[in-house]
């Protein structure tokens, strides 16, 4: 029966546990791809955040034309709130 000498094991323990590591710095959980992952779902949320910026600017400043008593502005949204038009309005249906 032939021994396993002490020193032939230690390499192979050593290039087992770095290729362990190195397969989770990669893949793993907090690994490599894991961070560029992040970082894409991170450009989208940004893309998100600033559409809904711009939309509540918008808001805002309709708004503040409602509150400043633009007569235009105070008939249409009335109209599109109750859901009427008037004979000589052109409909224009959106689809969202």
């Amino acid at each position: 029966m032939s021994r396993i000498s002490f020193f032939k094991v230690i390499p192979l323990v050593s290039v087992l546990i770095t290729t362990y590591f190195f397969y989770h710095g990669i893949y793993g959980n907090r690994g490599f791809l894991r961070l560029e992952q992040i970082h894409q779902e991170y450009a989208n949320e940004q893309k998100i955040a600033q559409n809904i910026s711009a939309e509540k600017n918008m808001l805002q400043k309709k708004v503040k034309a409602l509150q400043n008593g633009a007569p235009d502005l105070v008939q249409e949204e009335a109209l599109r709130v109750l859901n009427m038009a008037e004979e000589d309005n052109l409909i224009v249906l959106e689809s969202k």
